[in-house]
């Protein structure tokens, strides 16, 4: 039976290496075509003003080069953002058959701890003001910052050698300030919510897409948003076999 293509789109501080356990776990079930994000691959140049919208556009480039007639969309945390834009397009639209989406990010409103959002947008709007984001990246500090919010020492350490540090944190404050609400969506998801997740406020993100999405599987499972053994195995670990004969059962449905 032929696969099914999926075009993932990398998330945040994220890209091909980084999540290469990820791909090589969904090979085993889609054709997996991945596309990054500017600036954070040391193999692809930043964009000269890093925005959703600029990223959004871009990604939307990149899909039109693709030979492909039918796909759905895969995403995890903020590109779950990037991927409801990019279904406004309306050959995107048109070709995209769902969406399957890993702890997904709808806007700031369900980042799970206010207080530390709050804080963290000060740092970032500090930084930004005075200009101190291509200094302060590679030092201990701010090193420990991101380390205590959770990003694993292996990202961590990528970041710092290779990412676009105006990249970085202009996309930073616009996951911390985005408002832009969840709209009805016709295209169905499967999205996969961590139990356990440190980013964002799962009851609050499973009841607004019950709200909007009419075709949707929801499945639960306990792991790190930003874990730092990413391999197959570990993917392996928190979807079985049954989860994904679920989702697949689910997709091969339209």
């Amino acid at each position: 039976m032929k696969k099914i293509n999926i075009i993932f789109i990398s998330s945040f501080a994220t890209n091909n290496e980084i999540l290469h356990g990820l791909f090589d776990f969904l090979n085993d079930y889609f054709n997996v075509i991945s596309i990054e994000i500017p600036g954070f691959s040391k193999n692809l140049a930043p964009l000269a003003k890093p925005s959703f919208k600029n990223v959004t556009s871009y990604i939307q480039n990149q899909i039109s080069n693709q030979k492909i007639d039918s796909y759905w969309l895969g995403c995890a945390s903020m590109s779950y953002f990037i991927c409801k834009e990019l279904i406004k397009d309306i050959e995107i639209n048109k070709k995209c058959k769902g969406i399957l989406a890993f702890a997904p990010y709808i806007n700031s409103n369900f980042l799970s701890k206010e207080k530390r959002r709050k804080f963290n947008l000060i740092i970032f709007n500090t930084i930004l003001f005075f200009r101190l984001h291509h200094s302060i990246l590679r030092t201990k500090l701010f090193k420990k910052f991101l380390l205590k919010n959770q990003y694993p020492k292996n990202i961590v350490e990528y970041m710092i050698k290779y990412m676009d540090t105006k990249t970085l944190f202009l996309l930073a404050k616009e996951v911390l300030t985005c408002k832009v609400k969840l709209e009805k969506l016709d295209k169905p998801h499967v999205v996969l919510v961590n139990e356990k997740d440190d980013f964002i406020d799962t009851n609050k993100t499973i009841s607004e897409y019950r709200k909007k999405i009419k075709n949707i599987l929801i499945l639960k499972f306990q792991g790190k948003h930003c874990p730092e053994d990413a391999s197959k195995k570990y993917f392996e670990y928190l979807l079985s076999k049954k989860d994904m004969k679920k989702i697949m059962g689910f997709i091969n449905q339209f």
